[in-house]
């Protein structure tokens, strides 16, 4: 079974190895297509101990995402 595209909203924030997610994503769902969104900075994300959103007790948030050029 194949599929046109995987979602993936709210995930990627969250994947040790995204670049092994991603490739093993598009292999097991025989797509070539994955939908996603992530929060955006411009330099480096803020100190861990002045964001709630890393929640260092729950281990979530462990990838943060910067636009290329």
């Amino acid at each position: 079974m194949s599929f046109e595209a995987v979602t993936a909203f709210e995930v990627m924030e969250h994947i040790m190895d995204p670049l092994k997610f991603v490739k093993d994503t598009l292999n097991k769902f025989k797509t070539k297509t994955i939908i996603f969104s992530t929060e955006l900075f411009k330099d480096t994300p803020p100190d861990v101990k002045k964001w709630w959103y890393y929640s260092p007790n729950t281990g979530q948030h462990v990838t943060f995402y910067k636009k290329g050029h």
